[in-house]
């Protein structure tokens, strides 16, 4: 992942999270881990970060590569 101040930091668990609600949605990604399913993950990350973040909020745009 490429952080601000362009330091490069390799991911250990397979997900990163960047923005406002980076820690919220790596909280939900962390415990969603049991679940198959990566755009339910996703999904999931992206109400929790919307949830407790104030910068954070619908509508919400995912891109699958």
């Amino acid at each position: 992942t490429l952080q601000g101040d362009f330091a490069i930091f390799r991911v250990q668990s397979g997900y990163a999270a960047i923005g406002a609600g980076a820690n919220y949605a790596l909280g939900s990604l962390f415990s969603s881990e049991h679940l198959t399913d990566p755009v339910e993950r996703v999904r999931l990350a992206l109400m929790a970060a919307g949830q407790f973040s104030p910068s954070v909020c619908a509508p919400y745009w995912a891109v699958e590569v």
